[in-house]
């Protein structure tokens, strides 16, 4: 018998006696501390017995016959007393000790005060008999509402129904979930919740509550980890090519390659055990089989330098960025190497990963991770995760980029392919899907989606099709001998903790967990959207095929949809896919009424016509009313928020900060998805979601029932659900608009959309037109967002130009401006160059000027205010370029002082867009075109012009002005246009506490030093809702009155008006002033308040 596992049984079985043998079953079959039955009927003061169970009851009285009634049956073997409750209802609450004190309590119908007068932690049982999606009813009633309510308004209690049925119909057979279980926020970690409708005869089906104590002797261990925290790399280096000499590892001899491979494995391997350390874990914690300390602070250094990045755009911050996120990936794979071994090979080392794949590398572990409410005795009840070798991932990633930059370059990949490519999202599939529904109501139409899923997608790609696929696209040589090896002998393991399967051989696919299989996948496919022909349209993401066609004949459509159907069917044939009948649905999108769901076949299988159907995540309904997603989002929501409620207590939770970004994890993450298309549903709905958000902040900060909405808002900084809508919705259309290879840019064109729109305001607008007023306030033209480009220089190719920062090496603080001079002509001096372009730019109130100059040719441009420097000296260097291209000379040097521009394209990796163009430009050309640094304000004569000329620009009538705005310029203006909108309307609000001593959104400073007891009391403090203040609003009473002063309690009262605390603001040095007396926060408060 384990000492840290209970059981405890939950029944309304309508009656103990009827039900007596089935109880018994129960009993035997899991020895429960507890058996709460609902609905006994017993008559008057009677009840039931059980062996070995002690029995606290409670009948229905003022009854005709026998109905009603609770009872609780505790095992002897564990005390038990039970709590009276002040209640007229049938209810039982007893307290256990089981390993800790735990407070049961069993009722029927209804709850009330009841929560109120248990001790915790508790759990509640009980019949309810309300219905709420929530927990698994397909719809919600008045009392599914109040126990939401209740639910909502206390961060103290989770609910733990699954989902799982819980009741069912005898007459109609439908399913429900009426009997809840409640629990302290506490214990609900700790609890499992499961329905057993295969023990039940009632319609009630028994539960059983599973409570799993850590068993403090139990000892926890994992196989050896290396310790890299000091690691010496340069050691390691010279020890690899050392050794490699030594063994004079070569491949001269094919026959010796799986030798040779085992070989370098086993000699990365035992090198770097002979430099680093490596140690084994024995304790009580379970421990996170990849995590250590490293990887925390690896992870906390990458989340730090990608916003660094993402506010300065630098590629220096982006080389940063890059470093950490290389550290994250620890995880080994079957030849025990990390990475970051492979990534710090020296050259000789990495030579040798380049040749041939050996036979290892070929060999996947499988583990099966379990699937939410699956079967877990079948093998569709599992998700295999491929685990792959290191080395051949490595090699797989560099074979890949070569490819997709081989693809996108010659345009090979279909526009209708919106997976697993670069600025492309499942995002624009469902604007696609929105934007054609709305148009279909705007015109009185009606629209048929079919959505199909391919069946094994990767494990039914035919190799040998691919491989043909691939010489169609002239790929030859070695890159096809390579891919004809990475495709053939491979093979899997089955892994199950420690132990391991045979190997099986896999015949045909491409292997999961392979970057490599995602291009070949998407080979194998690009040309499914050719089969599907006009008026029908397409898309695809990843392995869902999504067809589709408006008109106002249905029948029409029908006929050509199934012809559409037809071709698939036959190309399935051909190419060796299956579409699966059974995940293939159609939903028709109409306004008419009564329309006859119409008739459509896959094969000879019919497809079903749905009410709502689920596309990448997003749930649509024939109504497009948003209603089914929201409900399902809401009820997804909520089991993520138990999670904050239980890392929430009020005294010894965790920190606000740290509760906050659980929540923008868990929950947040979900509000966000989809936001873009359901944000256009009504208001009514969306206060669904906004409900949802205020409850995670509420949780976070600990704050008070009764706080004002725009108050947890504003301490937390965390913008109304409105305007984050907004700031994602107009950050997408930009993205959108800057690439234009994305096919959805056509269902963001306004010249797309017809003028219906204008004559009849009150239809819903497609997403390419209801933000048109917010790209107005903003200055955002469709003309002037800059352009994305694909490079026409390989990532593998050197580019055609040199970038020399020599100069930085001298620092501008200890280097005079004769050195810098001197240092600047000999550089120029040296390379024969005779032709020098300075290139610079400046913002100042007036505007943002730039300015090239050539000898006594000098061209000033400005751009719009919203700009940039960083853009502005992007732009500058272009324009250098363009100049250079115009003159004669064959060898031209162009001077900047932009330092992280010429860093970003000195980099094979170019994440700006203008750095692209540059390179574009001078990949056509012959000319010989350096770049270099120029220190700024250090007397170089053409610098000098050029600073000059680019300040005078901004006033300069002779200054072209160029229409021109980086995504980067126009996300920071979205962000600060939105925060001045929230703004005006937290400067608007009155009767507000918070407002009273916080005048902007602007988040506050945090406490450092402060535990989470009194950050709960400070923001109880600030937003001036606390128990002492506001806790008549739950009870229903009147407010508490000072009785010195005869008036309300108010925190302002409290602290700085009340006589009664005169002598204690003296003691405490407590000001005034509100703002500044909760600011000088002290113990004061965590004992008075």
């Amino acid at each position: 018998m384990n000492n840290n596992i209970f059981n405890i049984i939950q029944w309304n079985p309508n009656g103990f006696y009827s039900k007596i043998d089935e109880i018994k079953l129960i009993i035997n079959r899991f020895s429960p501390v507890a058996l709460c039955i609902q609905e006994t009927n017993f008559i008057d003061n009677k009840s039931g017995s059980l062996k070995n169970y002690v029995n606290f009851f409670k009948n229905r009285t003022n009854h005709i016959r026998a109905s009603g009634g609770v009872a609780t049956f505790i095992n002897t073997q564990y005390p038990s007393e039970e709590i009276t409750l002040v209640t007229n209802l049938e209810a039982v609450a007893v307290k256990i000790s089981v390993k800790y004190k735990l407070t049961i309590c069993n009722f029927y119908t209804d709850i009330q005060n009841i929560i109120d007068q248990l001790p915790t932690p508790f759990i509640i049982l009980g019949d309810f008999n309300s219905h709420n999606i929530l927990w698994g009813c397909n719809d919600t009633d008045q009392r599914g509402r109040i126990i939401e309510k209740i639910l909502d308004n206390n961060n103290s209690i989770n609910i733990l129904n699954n989902g799982q049925a819980t009741r069912i119909s005898t007459s109609t057979g439908n399913l429900s979930a009426i009997d809840l279980s409640l629990s302290s926020a506490t214990i609900s970690p700790h609890l499992e919740w499961n329905t057993m409708p295969e023990l039940s005869s009632s319609d009630h089906f028994p539960i059983k509550l599973t409570l799993k104590y850590t068993n403090p002797d139990e000892k926890h261990s994992r196989s050896l980890k290396w310790r890299l925290k000091n690691a010496n790399w340069d050691t390691y280096q010279i020890e690899i090519e050392k050794n490699i000499i030594n063994h004079s590892l070569s491949f001269s001899n094919n026959n010796d390659v799986e030798d040779t491979m085992e070989e370098l494995s086993n000699l990365i391997y035992n090198t770097a055990s002979n430099i680093f350390e490596q140690n084994s874990y024995s304790g009580k914690r379970p421990p996170v089989p990849w995590w250590n300390k490293t990887i925390k602070h690896a992870i906390r250094n990458k989340k730090t330098t990608f916003n660094k990045f993402k506010r300065t755009n630098d590629f220096n911050d982006f080389i940063e960025f890059k470093k950490y996120k290389a550290l994250v990936r620890k995880s080994c794979g079957s030849d025990k190497i990390p990475f970051i071994f492979l990534q710090t090979l020296p050259s000789s080392g990495k030579f040798l990963l380049l040749r041939i794949i050996p036979i290892k590398w070929k060999n996947a572990i499988i583990t099966p991770i379990p699937k939410n409410n699956q079967n877990s005795f079948k093998p569709t009840g599992y998700r295999p995760i491929s685990v792959l070798c290191s080395m051949s991932k490595l090699l797989e990633k560099i074979i890949y980029n070569r490819l997709s930059w081989y693809a996108t370059h010659h345009k090979l990949l279909s526009p209708c392919h919106h997976g697993f490519r670069k600025y492309h999202s499942t995002t624009d599939c469902h604007v696609k899907i929105e934007t054609e529904v709305i148009e279909t109501f705007a015109n009185k139409q009606s629209m048929i989606l079919i959505s199909l899923d391919l069946q094994k997608a990767y494990d039914t790609v035919w190799r040998h099709r691919v491989i043909n696929l691939l010489k169609n696209w002239n790929i030859h040589g070695n890159m096809l001998i390579f891919l004809t090896n990475f495709l053939s002998q491979r093979s899997f393991q089955v892994k199950i903790r420690d132990q391991r399967s045979n190997t099986f051989i896999l015949e045909n696919g491409v292997p999961q967990g392979s970057p490599l299989s995602i291009f070949l996948f998407q080979t194998a496919i690009n040309n499914l959207p050719s089969i599907i022909t006009n008026p029908a349209k397409s898309f695809i993401f990843a392995d869902d095929t999504y067809i589709y066609i408006r008109g106002t004949q249905i029948s029409a459509m029908i006929g050509t949809l199934q012809k559409c159907l037809n071709d698939l069917f036959e190309w399935c044939f051909k190419a060796g896919f299956i579409f699966s009948p059974q995940k293939t649905k159609c939903i028709l999108f109409s306004n008419k009424r009564k329309l006859t769901k119409p008739k459509l076949f896959l094969g000879t299988s019919r497809l079903p016509f749905v009410e709502d159907i689920s596309i990448l995540g997003l749930t649509f309904d024939k109504k497009l009313s948003w209603k089914s997603h929201i409900m399902s989002l809401k009820k997804n929501s909520y089991k993520s928020l138990n999670v904050i409620k239980s890392l929430s207590h009020c005294e010894w939770g965790a920190e606000g900060t740290i509760l906050l970004n659980v929540y923008r994890s868990l929950v947040r993450s979900k509000l966000d998805y989809g936001s873009i298309c359901y944000g256009n549903s009504k208001s009514k709905l969306l206060n669904i979601v906004d409900t949802i958000h205020n409850a995670g902040l509420r949780c976070s900060i600990g704050a008070f029932k009764s706080s004002p909405i725009v108050s947890l808002l504003s301490l937390t900084g965390e913008p109304p659900l409105q305007y984050r809508r907004t700031i994602l919705s107009l950050n997408y259309i930009d993205r959108i608009l800057s690439s234009p290879e994305n096919s959805t840019i056509h269902f963001l064109n306004k010249k797309h959309f017809s003028n219906i729109y204008e004559y009849n305001p009150k239809l819903r607008r497609p997403l390419g037109l209801r933000l048109l007023k917010e790209m107005m306030d903003i200055n955002i033209e469709y003309n002037e967002i800059c352009q994305r480009e694909s490079s026409l220089i390989p990532t593998w190719q050197q580019p055609n130009y040199l970038v020399d920062t020599s100069l930085k090496e001298h620092l501008k603080k200890e280097t005079p401006n004769t050195i810098y001079n001197n240092l600047f002509n000999e550089l120029i001096h040296t390379s024969n160059t005779s032709t020098q372009i300075y290139t610079d730019a400046s913002k100042t109130e007036m505007g943002i000027g730039l300015a090239v100059v050539h000898l006594n040719t000098t061209k000033q441009y400005k751009l719009n205010k919203l700009s940039s420097i960083y853009s502005a000296e992007y732009l500058a260097l272009l324009k250098g370029v363009q100049l250079a291209l115009d003159i004669n000379s064959t060898k031209i040097d162009i001077c900047s002082d932009s330092l992280s521009a010429l860093t970003n394209l000195q980099s094979k990796t170019l994440s700006e867009p203008l750095a692209v163009s540059i390179s574009n430009l001078l990949s056509k050309s012959n000319k010989e075109i350096r770049f270099i640094w120029t220190p700024g304000h250090c007397n170089i004569k053409g610098n000098e012009k050029a600073d000059e000329a680019d300040r005078n620009s901004v006033n300069s009538p002779d200054s072209e002005i160029i229409p021109f705005s980086s995504l980067v310029d126009i996300r920071r203006n979205i962000n600060k246009y939105c925060i001045d909108l929230w703004n005006s309307q937290w400067h608007t609000t009155t009767e507000n506490k918070l407002r009273e001593i916080k005048h902007s959104v602007v988040l506050w400073l945090k406490y450092t030093d402060i535990n989470r007891k009194n950050e709960v009391i400070l923001n109880r403090l600030r937003i001036g809702h606390t128990k002492l203040t506001h806790g008549h609003l739950m009870a229903k009473t009147d407010p508490p009155l000072c009785p010195t002063c005869n008036t309300n309690y108010s925190i302002k009262h409290i602290i700085t008006q009340c006589p009664n605390f005169n002598e204690a603001r003296k003691d405490f040095n407590i000001p005034d002033n509100l703002y500044e007396a909760i600011r000088s926060f002290s113990n004061f408060y965590s004992e008075h308040i």
